[in-house]
């Protein structure tokens, strides 16, 4: 699939293989994360019963994507069991921030485990579809 996509788009495939790009994507990542976890008493229309785990699962592993490609190209000698370490350390750390971050936003819970162990797993998720891909 990326061979294809550096055929089909070799402009996009250069900027993609830059550790810039991705610390960049990382930066935007982390802003909409803060910007949303702003947000007073702001609830999704719920479809199924663990859809906000679901939810951060999905966002987390995204945002640990991205982290973990920027680690990969910045530092590509780094051994990659270091840099899945950190890549999940970076969701968890991130992650218990974000709860303590709503803990003071009105209408907000704040401090949920559930949410803080589904933004881990999502980091644990990245590294393998990571390790896969690059």
């Amino acid at each position: 699939m990326l061979d294809y996509l550096a055929y089909r788009f070799p402009a996009l495939a250069r900027l993609m293989s830059r550790s810039q790009f991705w610390w960049f994507a990382v930066a935007v990542w982390f802003s909409v994360l803060f910007a949303a976890s702003a947000q007073a008493g702001v609830l999704p229309p719920m479809f199924f019963t663990w859809q906000d785990k679901v939810e951060h699962a999905t966002y987390f592993c995204a945002g640990g994507l991205c982290f973990y490609f920027a680690l990969r190209l910045m530092f590509p000698r780094m051994p990659v069991a270091r840099a899945m370490l950190l890549t999940i350390a970076f969701c968890s750390i991130i992650g218990a921030t974000d709860e303590f971050h709503q803990s003071f936003v009105p209408g907000r819970s704040g401090n949920d485990l559930g949410d803080w162990i589904a933004d881990t797993v999502g980091g644990i998720i990245a590294v393998f579809i990571g390790r896969k891909i690059k």
